[in-house]
């Protein structure tokens, strides 16, 4: 009897095997734009570098390195502006699986930046000039939907004053409105206009950072409405003039 032995060699780039199933590498990233802030081009600059922050130093992703990073999930951008029916632009970028090879999950790094990088220049040329903008609405939705997100790492991030201006509903920039107002003021009025809630996120390893806009209005009513949502998300919101994601 003739015996055959076959051996089966497998070659293997070890790079194919590097993948996350780790929620910690799981990044979700809620932007929120207020059109009616008019950023000048230093702050529109600003807010470009900040997307590399959010990328590079946060996700830890980089196409020019040979592991490119483990990180993955979505940045969804989302206008705030008179409208009720502004809908989210949501750049996703996949896990990485088994049979990845390096070059491409390079690619789609390389793909995911530049879609998100795409979505923020269309954000910030749009049509501006407006004086009303309904924020309540969409923030509160969005955070509601990001307490459900498995994922180690969620971030909220609100370029606004939150002074919404809505003639026809809630307006925060009237000072004798929101002197007598405090947190509960504030949240029975947003759910009796909208019928939503501030969810509780306390504990969710959820941030939320409100980017200040540079204009010098209504100085008064925005340190009132900061005071506010500090009472509301105390230890899980930062004021702040530039991103600093902690």
């Amino acid at each position: 009897m003739i015996k055959y032995l076959i051996f089966v060699f497998i070659l293997l780039d070890i790079n194919t095997l590097t993948y996350s199933q780790d929620p910690d590498n799981n990044y979700c990233f809620f932007l929120y734009y207020d059109i009616t802030e008019n950023l000048n081009d230093n702050e529109i600059s600003q807010l470009i570098k900040d997307i590399d922050i959010i990328i590079v130093n946060k996700m830890g992703l980089n196409p020019q390195m040979v592991n490119c990073g483990d990180a993955w999930g979505e940045i969804r951008f989302q206008l705030l502006s008179d409208s009720i029916f502004n809908r989210p632009i949501i750049n996703h970028l996949s896990e990485r699986g088994w049979n990845d090879p390096r070059l491409l999950h390079q690619q789609k790094v390389r793909n995911f930046i530049q879609a998100t990088k795409d979505t923020l220049a269309y954000m910030v040329n749009r049509p501006s000039g407006r004086n009303i903008s309904i924020i309540y609405k969409d923030i509160l939705q969005g955070i509601n939907e990001i307490v459900n997100i498995h994922s180690g790492n969620r971030f909220i991030i609100i370029y606004s004053d939150l002074l919404e201006n809505n003639p026809n509903g809630l307006s925060f920039i009237q000072k004798s409105y929101l002197t007598n107002a405090d947190a509960n003021t504030i949240r029975s009025d947003v759910k009796k206009e909208y019928r939503i809630s501030f969810p509780v996120i306390n504990g969710n390893s959820i941030k939320i950072y409100v980017i200040r806009p540079s204009h010098q209005g209504y100085q008064d009513e925005r340190i009132i409405i900061e005071d506010i949502w500090n009472e509301i998300y105390d230890g899980s919101i930062y004021f702040q003039n530039t991103l600093n994601l902690h």
